[in-house]
């Protein structure tokens, strides 16, 4: 099976969740948020990196998604029962900012931004 066949909710740590469900409690789950992407250091002591997946990434977002199985075990975490209605039907909407595929990146600066959940889905440098 296909990586981006998946439903790729539970893809993230139980910090990001407990934000989300922070955020939710809040009454903020439709504002718009921004996150950059970056990384530290070069892999395998080069001088320079090069992006690559860019399509695996729209791919995934497009189907980020909780099913039954990932609700269920969120409910047994102890989310509460509103917030995991709420991400019964969450998809991803938002704009992706990222280069080109096989740009030269380097480290500590933003590779991808991404900004949701506004209404599209997009990707641009």
């Amino acid at each position: 099976m296909n990586m981006a066949d998946k439903y790729l909710g539970l893809y993230t740590d139980h910090y990001e969740l407990t934000m989300a469900e922070g955020y939710f409690k809040s009454g903020m789950q439709e504002e718009i948020a921004n996150f950059d992407y970056f990384f530290r250091k070069n892999p395998f002591g080069s001088g320079f990196t090069v992006f690559a997946g860019l399509q695996d990434l729209l791919e995934m977002l497009g189907n980020f998604k909780y099913d039954s199985p990932s609700i269920d075990y969120l409910h047994n975490r102890g989310f509460n029962d509103e917030f995991l209605e709420y991400l019964k039907s969450f998809q991803f909407r938002g704009d992706i900012y990222a280069p080109p595929e096989g740009e030269i990146v380097f480290p500590n600066e933003p590779i991808v931004r991404v900004k949701g959940n506004g209404m599209s889905l997009k990707h641009s440098w």
